[in-house]
């Protein structure tokens, strides 16, 4: 047969209106284009489905006769030849384009409505990966993330095309993952060590994902047709990728909107981001609301010390105020996948919390006129208020707002650093913004000067304890007294990171071994491991408790719906029995 009987049969049985790739390169390369087949007449089609892996057509030929035309995966349409020697011949050029990386299409022709099947011939096919696809790849492996490629094509062809990429040529066959109806450890083991799966059917795609979830992974999941919805809605990250149907675009997580997927790198680095800054703000606010809690308590409970309340609200709105900024600032993407580790956080903000309770309870004690004074030693005498009035003393209110102030407020650029806040790096943190910096300036300036210049006798709330400016040179000495505390609860953070650093590649090089962690690594991931087992006990119980109940409840009303007079009415009588409750 000439090329161009092979290319009129494979035509016959493609669509020539909206077409997808294979079919639109199929009839493009047809001499004369459709006037090629206009003798023929199509009376029945059969689309591609990624079972069959094929299209068939019934036509009526120029000369009256029918045909049975299909096309499609060249071993399933070998499986179909009548004939041994077109079937060898068929394996024979399948295995030498696949060497080379080419897809393979076969053409196969009935005259008996199916019972005997002739080859027709075979199309090349050059389908090579995006340009961007092997970059984009390589960056997702720098960033800690495992690729591995899934294909319908066959092994020979997966093969090739995961070694152009640089994935690895250790591939799977599809048929392999169905071997056993349970998903074993073994099939677990294998399915995460291989490097991409050949010959691939719907059914394996969702298989695949279980398997590497039952390994303890995070997926990610690429498709773009009806056939990968369940994967997709499986996967941890579902993502449908450009032009993607409906059903592969409703069961993701993420929708692409360009075509390749380098914006997936661009997604990874920008959650890792986000990631970053949320740590940065939960640390802050543990370590912050430590602080206050911590202070207050020993200041106020234990050495009677009093603040106005007007204070402590101001205090907590610049807090509040400096923490959304977080939200603005520089970070570095990881190079790493990041895991969330409560046990990490409360140790780190307990550490800087535990510094800057100590400070100021310290600062306290030497402030005060009636305990240590030590505004003496460089000269300051307090306008203290007289002896007889039990109230604290207006100056040392202000010191103290100051102190605890500028603690908190520079305690944002400890956090945001797991080195020293002065360290800037690839490896550590960059330079704060402006925009986060602009706030933590502007309430260290507006709290300075309030502490220096805060007339005694304005007092917001006209409650206990009064506030009084205590001028420049008791306020020089206190931010002296901050700076040098705040370096040293900078160091202690710096040093629980770096033990937690040092336990995490423990962790990393033991999981690679398969060997036993260190007691002293184990007792420090026990928070983390105490958190996962009440979330999963939460979860299941809230399933087995809450779940029947709704169901219930939903039976229930759907049996007996109530009219709208009814639930006005029961509405009512709700609100009735609030107003009269003593306890509302």
């Amino acid at each position: 047969r000439t090329f161009k009987d092979v290319l009129t049969a494979a035509s016959l049985s493609a669509k020539w209106s909206n077409a997808d790739a294979i079919d639109t390169a199929v009839t493009a390369s047809v001499p004369g284009g459709e006037e090629a087949i206009k003798g023929y007449e199509i009376k029945q089609f059969w689309p591609f489905n990624p079972v069959d892996k094929k299209t068939t057509a019934r036509v009526v030929t120029p000369d009256g006769g029918e045909l049975l035309v299909a096309k499609g995966a060249p071993q399933i349409i070998g499986n179909t030849l009548s004939s041994p020697e077109e079937r060898a011949a068929t394996d024979r050029y399948i295995d030498e384009r696949a060497s080379r990386g080419l897809r393979s299409i076969a053409v196969a022709q009935s005259a008996d409505g199916g019972d005997t099947w002739q080859l027709v011939g075979l199309i090349s096919l050059l389908d090579p990966p995006r340009p961007d696809s092997a970059a984009t790849i390589r960056r997702a492996q720098e960033l800690g993330v495992e690729v591995k490629m899934v294909t319908g094509d066959q092994l020979a062809i997966a093969v090739e095309t995961s070694r152009r990429l640089g994935l690895g040529t250790h591939i799977m066959e599809g048929s392999q993952l169905m071997a056993d109806k349970t998903l074993g450890s073994a099939l677990m083991t294998q399915v995460n060590e291989v490097d991409g799966f050949a010959g691939v059917y719907p059914e394996h795609k969702h298989r695949i994902v279980e398997a590497l979830q039952g390994r303890g992974r995070l997926v990610g999941m690429t498709g773009d047709g009806v056939n990968d919805a369940p994967a997709l809605k499986k996967a941890n990250v579902g993502i449908a990728v450009a032009g993607a149907t409906p059903a592969a675009k409703g069961a993701a997580d993420i929708i692409l909107t360009e075509e390749g997927i380098s914006t997936i790198i661009t997604a990874i680095c920008r959650s890792r981001m986000i990631f970053r800054r949320l740590e940065t703000y939960i640390l802050y606010r543990i370590a912050s609301s430590l602080l206050i809690l911590g202070f207050f308590f020993f200041g106020i409970i234990i050495l009677k010390f009093e603040i106005p309340t007007w204070v402590l609200v101001l205090i907590s709105i610049t807090n509040d105020v400096s923490a959304m900024f977080v939200s603005f600032d520089k970070v570095h993407t990881s190079e790493m996948p990041e895991t969330f580790r409560m046990g990490k956080c409360l140790c780190v903000a307990l550490a800087q919390a535990t510094v800057g309770i100590i400070s100021m309870i310290l600062l306290l004690v030497l402030a005060s006129p009636e305990r240590a004074n030590w505004w003496h030693l460089f000269g300051i005498t307090l306008n203290i208020l007289a002896p007889e009035n039990n109230y604290t003393e207006g100056e040392v209110v202000a010191v103290m707002y100051l102190a605890l102030t500028a603690l908190i407020q520079l305690n944002l650029l400890t956090t945001r650093n797991p080195s020293f806040w002065w360290r800037f790096g690839k490896h550590t943190a960059p330079r704060p913004s402006l925009i986060l910096m602009a706030p933590v300036a502007a309430f260290l300036l507006a709290a300075t000067f309030i502490a220096v210049y805060w007339p005694e006798r304005i007092e917001p709330d006209a409650g206990r304890g009064s506030m009084d400016g205590a001028g420049w040179a008791a306020i020089g000495i206190t931010w002296a007294y901050v700076i040098v505390w705040w370096q040293i609860s900078d160091l202690a953070k710096t040093i629980v990171q770096k033990v937690f650093r040092v336990s995490e590649e423990h962790v990393e090089r033991r999981k690679r071994e398969g060997t036993p962690l260190p007691g002293w690594v184990a007792a420090m991931d026990l928070p983390n491991q105490w958190a996962s087992r009440a979330s999963s006990y939460i979860g299941s119980w809230a399933d087995t408790v809450w779940a029947p109940m709704a169901r219930a409840l939903g039976q229930r009303v759907r049996r007996n719906p109530l009219t709208r007079a009814e639930m006005q009415s029961q509405m009512s009588s709700a609100l009735r029995y609030f107003d009269s409750s003593p306890t509302k």
